[in-house]
């Protein structure tokens, strides 16, 4: 596989990840980055690995696409080789060896996974919360309606007395 073929391959699938995001579109975000927008046909031949890139056109491409120009250069892992257009082909092998990484991301890779963790335990926390919230409304649900019993039976207590005393006090008259 030539590597203008495996970056146009990337391409396409990372202008597809945005909701079908056209060909038009990216080339119309390429505009301020590059100086001038690229025709539709210009980014269809991007995709099918028909022409080359500068470094500038990978740089614009990847910020357009949201990515990293590692990324577009990387081939897929079922590529073996990837031919150069001078015609010698590198094994992917080689190529996946090569840190095109940031010197931060490892920095980066740790706070996300430190930002991940602590998002899942506020989540587990606030689980417990929604959970001991709706024990406590039912045990103040069960508690009132306890508590309005006893206040019903109190009044009925206390009518039972008023008649049976109106009853002995009209019998004494």
């Amino acid at each position: 596989m030539r590597i203008e073929e495996v970056i146009g391959e990337r391409v396409r699938a990372r202008r597809e990840q945005f909701q079908g995001m056209s060909q038009e579109e990216l080339g119309r975000r390429l505009e301020p980055l590059l100086g001038k927008a690229w025709p539709r046909q210009a980014v269809w031949a991007a995709e099918r690995g028909q022409r080359a890139f500068t470094a500038a056109e990978l740089l614009a491409l990847a910020t357009a696409l949201e990515t990293t120009p590692g990324l577009l250069i990387t081939p897929h892992p079922w590529v073996e080789t990837v031919e150069t257009p001078g015609g010698a082909s590198v094994p992917v092998k080689e190529l996946l060896n090569i840190d095109f990484r940031d010197p931060f991301l490892p920095v980066v890779n740790e706070l996300t996974r430190e930002l991940s963790a602590a998002v899942e335990e506020a989540t587990k926390a606030n689980e417990r919360v929604r959970l001991i919230s709706e024990a406590l409304v039912k045990r103040t649900k069960e508690q009132a309606l306890g508590a309005f019993d006893a206040v019903v039976d109190h009044i009925n207590e206390r009518a039972a007395k008023q008649g049976v005393q109106s009853q002995v006090e009209g019998e004494e008259e």
